[in-house]
């Protein structure tokens, strides 16, 4: 199960301040690269419990993205380009020590299958919290399996210590802004079930406010 962490002062809970509590209209997923946010998010989409808004990225797909990729549009640098003048993407960022870009446009609001949903680096939260009623949590996993699963992707050497470099930076960020943290070291469908069983507490309980 999640652990729980100090709550950020957008999600204090709604009893608490003697106030009902505002429908929550995203889902923000952090956590390091291979820690296996997008495998509970899938999960979670097939589910119907979430409905992932993709990011674009520059970076080249990965054996397991062949067909079909919920999480990500893959665009080349040009058509990045154009998107970002455009005004289309509502954040964008780059992973430390690796040349590919991500963008996320602004995500849809209800209604649609399952709660809105968007995988981000915690530095990029306030970006695309702002001005919704966000819950974010945090998807962690032990630094042996976060190896093992890096490597099993095929991961580069170089970008496998940048990665590997990246993730305590993460977790560190992370826990700053997150409302929950869950352990994802085991089956996928374990985490999606926690994961779900606390956005079922959480979009009736908490507020989007804070004392002061």
């Amino acid at each position: 199960m999640g652990q729980r962490v100090e709550l950020p002062r957008h999600l204090i809970p709604g009893d608490e301040l003697g106030e009902p509590a505002a429908q929550v209209d995203l889902l923000i997923l952090i956590g390091p690269s291979g820690a296996g946010k997008s495998s509970v998010a899938r999960e979670l989409h097939r589910r119907g419990v979430i409905e992932i808004c993709p990011t674009w990225t520059t970076r080249p797909r990965r054996p397991d993205e062949l067909g079909t990729c919920l999480e990500h549009r893959f665009v080349s640098e040009r058509d990045f380009d154009r998107l970002n003048a455009a005004g289309f993407f509502a954040a964008c960022g780059t992973q430390p020590g690796l040349p590919y870009r991500y963008g996320l446009p602004e995500p849809r609001r209800r209604p649609m299958r399952g709660l809105p949903t968007v995988i981000l680096r915690a530095a990029r939260v306030a970006d695309v919290a702002a001005g919704r009623t966000a819950l974010v949590y945090q998807i962690a996993v032990s630094p042996d399996r976060l190896v093992n699963r890096l490597a099993i992707r095929g991961t580069e050497r170089r970008e496998l210590r940048s990665r590997l470099a990246a993730a305590d930076h993460e977790l560190a960020d992370g826990a700053r802004v997150s409302a929950r943290r869950f352990c994802a070291n085991h089956a996928v469908t374990a985490c999606a079930d926690a994961v779900a069983s606390a956005l079922a507490f959480d979009q009736i309980h908490y507020h989007p406010g804070g004392t002061g």
